[in-house]
């Protein structure tokens, strides 16, 4: 049975509600604050024959699905070099976006005429189907923790407001 306390008590049902989505919220963002503090770059150099290639990300893992990312990459002595089938120049940089089956792969044709394939491999932490579900367990957890606390602390809230604004209103 729901029972509203006295604006001044909370009650201990509406804080175990409150610290619950606290603490699932800290759960579902504590991955992306790890992506945040321990960023992980991903570099590739090769050599083949008197091609060298340099290829370079600052950032060799993302939380989900079709987020973008930066590349850089220098290769020399090549005839062509296409990133996902594009034509690029030798040296440059590009955002492209990352999904679990187009990683950023490069094909290089060498000087010699040979042609060789590499793909810069990233890390995708959730599926693409993932994020809307988080999105609605936060969305969940916080409006439940709302509703839960709102009737006990609408005096509390509503008190703290009502006397500047009538000074304000007096001036």
């Amino acid at each position: 049975m729901l029972r509203f306390l006295p604006p001044d008590r909370p009650g201990r049902a509406a804080w175990i509600v409150g610290v619950g989505a606290g603490s699932l919220a800290l759960l579902l963002l504590l991955p992306f604050v790890l992506l945040a503090v321990q960023p992980r770059p991903a570099e590739l150099r090769e050599t083949h024959g008197e091609t060298t290639l340099w290829l370079y990300t600052p950032t060799g893992r993302i939380g989900f699905e079709g987020e973008c990312i930066l590349l850089q990459w220098d290769v020399q002595r090549i005839q062509a070099i296409y990133l996902n089938g594009r034509d690029i120049p030798g040296t440059g940089e590009h955002y492209p976006c990352v999904f679990a089956d187009r990683q950023p792969t490069f094909d290089i044709i060498l000087s010699d005429g040979t042609t060789t394939t590499v793909t810069l491999p990233i890390d995708i932490l959730y599926p693409g189907w993932l994020r809307p579900v988080l999105v609605l367990l936060a969305g969940v957890a916080g409006g439940v923790a709302v509703w839960r606390l709102r009737p006990a602390r609408r005096e509390w809230l509503c008190s703290g407001w009502r006397q500047p604004l009538t000074v304000l209103a007096l001036a």
